[in-house]
């Protein structure tokens, strides 16, 4: 990725104004034409909307930001988490885009078993000391088969033999507390269907971070539900753009080859929020003004008033 995944916005609000009384003029409205003419300077920025450009990896991302859609915020489970990390909200086409938030040794396993794609979604406590915080993963296998192989794999050979809440259907481990890091930290495991969901909270009081697992999995469960994420097969027909949102944003940087853009695509107001950097006051604001889709190029465009 070549930018940093959270940046604010502005919002551009489209709507009827009602006012509490009016009056009615007779007559047919005509221009002045005496009247300057106002031109809007756009600083040399194209103005006509743009047909988004794609290719296979960014195909991907767009599964990705569907999952999005689907997915537990931080905030969702305490909304003192909102201080993002590095590399902490990304889109993954690949399993080393997970070696830095898994063990190398467990990302290596997943890649093994078959990785279609997935998003990865962490925020920690805004104090000077990172004392507590969560990072929310779900993936897309490309089966069922591999899914279940990839929770069988973390407690077989990941450590994944902890019980949390007697949920045998989740593979757990604990680590720490230990040198140089002062809190426990808790990963699980579970499938469900082709997907793989992944939590793993810390917190410096271990009873917190284990309070976590079944509210985080429990939720991430019922997001889920209903949901059918794409295949193999259907990848390649997803849509670049959805309702021309895409094509009025301003077309971004043309991607290094053997890089992808994790920022990008179209998404809805859950997915939106993963990238925000004050999530729990602009999903207010999102309610607010009724924003339903987002736009993603060189800038972001909102949808609202809908």
């Amino acid at each position: 990725m070549r930018r940093s995944p959270f940046r604010l916005a502005a919002f551009v609000v489209a709507g009827t104004l009602v006012t509490g009384c009016s009056t009615v003029v007779s007559g047919t409205a005509t221009p002045d034409p005496e009247a300057l003419e106002i031109r809007l300077n756009t600083g040399g920025l194209p103005t006509e909307p743009r047909t988004p450009e794609t290719s296979n990896t960014q195909q991907k991302v767009l599964a990705a930001n569907e999952l999005a859609d689907r997915m537990v915020l931080p905030t969702d489970l305490d909304p003192s988490f909102t201080r993002p990390g590095m590399l902490s909200v990304r889109a993954v086409v690949q399993s080393g885009n997970l070696k830095n938030t898994l063990e190398d040794a467990d990302a290596e396993r997943i890649g093994q078993r078959g990785l279609l794609y997935g998003f990865v979604s962490g925020r920690n406590t805004s104090a000077e000391k990172v004392d507590s915080g969560i990072t929310m993963i779900v993936l897309r296998m490309t089966d069922d088969g591999a899914a279940s192989g990839v929770v069988d794999d973390f407690r077989s050979k990941g450590g994944g033999s902890e019980v949390v809440d007697g949920r045998t259907e989740w593979a757990v481990r604990k680590a720490g507390p230990k040198q140089y890091q002062d809190y426990t930290v808790f990963t699980a495991y579970m499938a469900i269907g082709p997907l793989v969901v992944i939590a793993v909270p810390w917190a410096d009081d271990e009873a917190r971070a284990r309070g976590m697992v079944p509210r985080a999995m429990d939720a991430q469960a019922r997001l889920l539900a209903g949901f059918t994420s794409a295949g193999r097969a259907e990848l390649a027909g997803l849509p670049a753009d959805k309702e021309a949102i895409v094509s009025y944003t301003v077309a971004p940087e043309p991607i290094e080859a053997g890089k992808f853009e994790s920022d990008y695509g179209f998404r809805g107001r859950r997915a939106a929020l993963h990238w925000d950097s004050s999530p729990v006051e602009t999903a207010k604001l999102f309610e607010e003004v009724g924003m339903d889709l987002a736009g993603v190029g060189r800038n972001t465009v909102f949808r609202a008033g809908r």
